[in-house]
């Protein structure tokens, strides 16, 4: 019995893919401006009880700053990220 409990869990996993774009900055340095950089990853969200689930995804994340001046250029730096989130579903009920 318990073997059927752990596969229907198994399978009401759902696996997903997220994008979108950082935009960074510092705020201590002089003729700074900002970068716009990509953030991208998988996600797989799986129901541990009724009304609660995880959620572990990967993350690639690109931050920096660009600066103007004297010298031009830029700082650029690559993350992997592993954030896991915990979801709860409640039901409203208005009368």
């Amino acid at each position: 019995m318990g073997a059927l409990a752990l596969f229907g869990a198994l399978n009401a996993q759902t696996f997903g893919v997220k994008a979108g774009m950082n935009i960074s900055s510092v705020s201590n340095a002089e003729d700074s401006k900002s970068r716009v950089g990509l953030n991208a990853g998988i996600f797989m969200n799986a129901p541990i009880a009724e009304n609660f689930s995880i959620q572990p995804e990967l993350l690639y994340n690109s931050k920096g700053v660009k600066w103007e001046g004297s010298e031009d250029g830029s700082t650029v730096g690559d993350y992997l990220s592993v954030p896991v989130c915990f979801s709860t579903t409640q039901r409203l009920s208005f009368i």
